[in-house]
């Protein structure tokens, strides 16, 4: 079980309540321009030709949304993230056959958005090391089947 201390929690709700919508849209594109292997994944997504393609496929935008519904989740159960994602690991893993790897790929990209979209102000070093320790918490339990 993952300990959160009271500024970690408070950093992980700041920036969660301040990366609007097109946080999963714009985190999951990141991945797939910056890590095109991630494509095999998406085969039914239609055109991922190109970073516009990608950027503007309504299919990766609405997976990125479903990836931040997902977040909540673990936001809304930080005490409990593992048993929270087990239906989740299991279907990455047995169903879709994910690579585990990708899942710390996208969490980067996460995190890239974060800290762009928030600026040093907000994003700092503090905050960063709670928003990663939640991320790397996340991405542990997603992968938790695999092992």
């Amino acid at each position: 079980m993952v300990e959160w201390s009271d500024a970690e929690r408070s950093a992980i709700a700041t920036v969660w309540g301040k990366l609007g919508d097109d946080a999963g849209p714009v985190s999951l594109a990141r991945c797939l321009i910056v890590y095109p292997w991630t494509h095999r994944y998406f085969s039914t997504f239609g055109n991922l030709s190109s970073p516009a393609a990608i950027m503007g496929n309504p299919k990766v935008a609405a997976h990125g949304r479903t990836v931040m519904g997902g977040l909540e989740r673990a936001i809304k159960n930080m005490d409990n993230i593992k048993a929270t994602y087990t239906a989740l690991s299991v279907m990455h893993s047995e169903r879709l056959h994910v690579d585990p790897d990708n899942f710390k790929l996208l969490s980067d990209c996460i995190t890239v958005f974060a800290a762009m979209k928030l600026g040093p102000s907000v994003f700092n070093a503090d905050v960063q090391e709670a928003w990663q320790k939640f991320l790397s918490v996340v991405v542990s339990a997603l992968g938790r089947q695999y092992h």
